[in-house]
Formats: structure tokens, C-alpha cells, sequence
């Protein structure tokens, strides 16, 4: 947080970052057994991040990508293969 902070870049982002991972946790099977054994964890339940996150006071912030850069990231994603072989953009 203190990297995005220091590059005037928001943190809305990290937060949304962590509800979506929290909301495959889960979904998951693993994930519902790491919420089982915390004690094993290296960084705290990604619900705590999350709040974390959510509970620092807003700053001026910019996107970390401008709108041309955005679009291009999500092609190069949309292209990505997802576990098990499969092409992600034959998916959708």
C-alpha cells in the first residue's frame, strides 16, 4: 500500500483485487482448507487484507494505466491459457 501511496496510484484496485480472491477462496476447495489451518498461513486471510485495504484514509490518486494501456492489458490476458490447457478467449 505504501508503494501505490508513494506512486499517487489508488488502492481501490488491491481491495477489489482481494474480493475477487477471497471470493474464489471460497469456491475452492483449497481455499476452504487454508481457511482451516490460519496458524499455517505466511500473510494474513485475504478478508483481512481486504478490510486492511478498505480501511485506509483515501489520497489523490491516478490509474496506474491509461486507458490504451488498459485495453491492451485485458487482450494479452483474454489470450492467456487457463489451467488444464484451455485457450481463456474460447471460454468467454
Amino acid at each position: 500500500m505504501k508503494l501505490l501511496k508513494n506512486a499517487g496510484i489508488s488502492s481501490k484496485g488491491l481491495g477489489d483485487f482481494f474480493k475477487r480472491v477471497e471470493k474464489i477462496e471460497g469456491e475452492d476447495s483449497f481455499g476452504k482448507k487454508l481457511a482451516e489451518i490460519d496458524l499455517l498461513r505466511s500473510h494474513p486471510p485475504t478478508k483481512e487484507r481486504e478490510q486492511l485495504v478498505r480501511s485506509q484514509p483515501d489520497y489523490p490518486g491516478t490509474p496506474a494505466l491509461d486507458e490504451t494501456s488498459w485495453r491492451e492489458l485485458k487482450s494479452i490476458c483474454s489470450k492467456t491459457a487457463e489451467p488444464g490447457g484451455t485457450d481463456a478467449s474460447k471460454s468467454q
